[in-house]
């Protein structure tokens, strides 16, 4: 291996912070029990709130069962008839990791500058969402009762006649709800309580070639293509992109990543302007007039990356109550290779539809020669990496000056400007194909306006 070659290897597991998530303030798992002392008890003190006549030890009144074993119809209904629980994930406390690896191999060239060539890797592990729906109905239900039954009161005569509904069950229930796993709640939180199955993987090619600070420059041109898929938006149960479309098929939430950006071409540099007392230009200049024009400092950075990934979805359910999160489905013809952006978008024109929202369709339903109706799921992907917004720029840059006063003693001005061009980028479309604007872009604007700062500081 030649002095001026140089190859680098590693990698190595990291792991996030440990926490319990919604378990850590409550101490249980599943559909968890609560306790906690009546308010007449309080002035007693805490060992009032056992009581030794019942079977647990805590008053009645002051603990919630947990959920029933018996699938419906038969199911035991419990307490808390029609309210809304929160379900604790037995996994949310399980710590998320990550496992990183690169190999680097880079070349110098002359004596202040050096290439790089290198591959980077990244997988997400254990990482907390809240893709699952505990209480979404089954499909088999859809196929054996239709959508128009499903969405039926108990109290029809056409659901009575099926003789499924228990005796428990009130009035305002429909029949999605009763076949439900768990039809005593009306609703299960797992917002702070995510499992813990995420993942995510990262590959990426980044090439660069960096001049080392000489004759008054430096400079990293950077060049970096990528690609990342998962099946969540979140590490965080909290800030993830809820619920699946399907909870008996999560493996359809695997898709490329919202935050993927497949190029990155970026450039950054600091340049002493060779103007003043002893430089290249005007080097004899006088002192006074030095003040004014030597010394000056200017350095930026240029950014372009590809856009992100888009998801087109609908906000209508077929499903009866099987369906959380649906997606759109492709039109006949279209798929994802096909042209799903319009070619005669003009986005000066607030009516033009910057997608082709012919490749685009609500998930139909099927008639089943019986006269059962149900909904489909989506067949689009989670995010579509076909279908990209534009591309982004960045383009900051700063002008800096050191004014010596004395020996220890000096004035540093600063002038930045943010967006200096001030470019100007539209929104994403609509991308809802029920709504009545799917397709067009309805924020003009989705970036910041140019923005310059000035800042003057006394270093003494």
């Amino acid at each position: 291996m030649r002095p001026s070659t140089v190859i680098r290897a590693g990698g190595g597991i990291y792991y996030q912070p440990v926490r319990e998530d919604g378990n850590a303030d409550n101490g249980n798992m599943g559909f968890a029990g609560r306790y906690w002392s009546p308010s007449n008890k309080f002035a007693q003190g805490i060992n009032a709130i056992v009581d030794s006549t019942t079977s647990g030890g805590f008053l009645p009144s002051s603990f919630q069962t947990d959920m029933a074993s018996q699938k419906p119809p038969t199911i035991n209904p419990g307490i808390l008839v029609g309210n809304g629980i929160f379900l604790y994930q037995p996994k949310a406390g399980r710590t998320p990791y990550f496992g990183t690896w690169d190999l680097t191999a880079e070349q110098g060239i002359g004596k202040n500058s050096v290439f790089r060539a290198s591959y980077h890797g990244n997988a997400g592990i254990k990482l907390l969402y809240k893709k699952i729906n505990p209480n979404q109905l089954d499909p088999k239900y859809l196929y054996q009762y239709g959508n128009d039954l499903l969405v039926k009161y108990v109290s029809d005569p056409a659901v009575q006649a099926l003789g499924i509904v228990p005796s428990w069950v009130p009035s305002n229930y429909q029949l999605n709800q009763v076949l439900s796993p768990y039809p005593q709640y009306s609703s299960i939180n797992v917002n702070a309580g995510g499992a813990a199955d995420g993942h995510s993987r990262w590959h990426a090619l980044e090439l660069s070639l960096e001049h080392r600070y000489s004759n008054g420059l430096q400079t990293t041109f950077a060049y970096t293509f990528s690609r990342m898929v998962g099946n969540t938006d979140g590490e965080d149960a909290n800030r993830g992109d809820g619920a699946a479309q399907n909870t008996y098929d999560l493996k359809s939430e695997k898709s490329i990543d919202r935050d993927d950006q497949t190029h990155v071409l970026s450039w950054n540099y600091v340049y002493d302007l060779p103007f003043g007392r002893g430089r290249h230009f005007l080097g004899t200049t006088p002192r006074v007039l030095d003040l004014a024009i030597g010394g000056w400092k200017l350095s930026g950075i240029e950014r372009f990356n590809s856009g992100a990934p888009m998801q087109v979805g609908g906000g209508l359910d077929w499903m009866g109550g099987a369906s959380s999160n649906s997606r759109a489905s492709w039109a006949t013809g279209y798929g994802p290779h096909s042209q799903l952006k319009n070619s005669h978008y003009n986005k000066f024109d607030p009516s033009s539809k910057y997608l082709n929202t012919a490749a685009f369709v609500h998930a139909p339903h099927v008639v089943l020669p019986s006269g059962i109706r149900y909904g489909t799921y989506g067949t689009t992907p989670r995010y579509i990496s076909q279908l990209r917004g534009h591309w982004d720029m960045q383009d900051d840059i700063n002008l800096m000056k050191n004014f010596a006063v004395t020996k220890n003693k000096s004035f540093e001005f600063r002038a930045s400007a943010f967006n200096f061009p001030n470019n100007h980028y539209q929104a994403y479309p609509d991308t809802n194909v029920d709504d009545s604007n799917f397709g067009e872009v309805t924020n003009p604007q989705n970036n910041s306006a140019r923005s310059i700062q000035f800042g003057l500081k006394f270093i003494f």
